[in-house]
């Protein structure tokens, strides 16, 4: 039983809390949601660019760095956006 014995009259009164401890930790509580609110992940897929020398997808270089994105976790079209881009081609492709 938590509380205070009040002994002129044998009655147990339940203990106070202070008040600004109160205030402080109804506050605390109030931040701590705020910023759980605005922790939430991005659903926007990130954009790679890149610019080759021609925009054939055979080159080894390319097949490599999309290796390497794989490697890390990367999937093309579900996490992951490349535009490649090359001098002779001004229209963007997009992977």
């Amino acid at each position: 039983m938590s509380g205070v014995h009040d002994n002129a009259t044998g009655v147990w009164a339940p203990r106070m809390i202070p008040r600004r401890a109160f205030i402080g930790t109804l506050g605390l509580g109030v931040l701590a949601v705020h910023r759980q609110v605005h922790a939430q992940a991005s659903t926007k897929a990130p954009r790679v660019g890149w610019l080759g020398r021609s925009a054939g997808r055979e080159q080894p270089s390319f097949k490599a760095f999309l290796e390497g994105l794989r490697a890390v976790g990367y999937v093309i079209g579900e996490n992951l956006v490349v535009d490649v881009r090359a001098p002779e081609h001004d229209k963007i492709e997009e992977s």
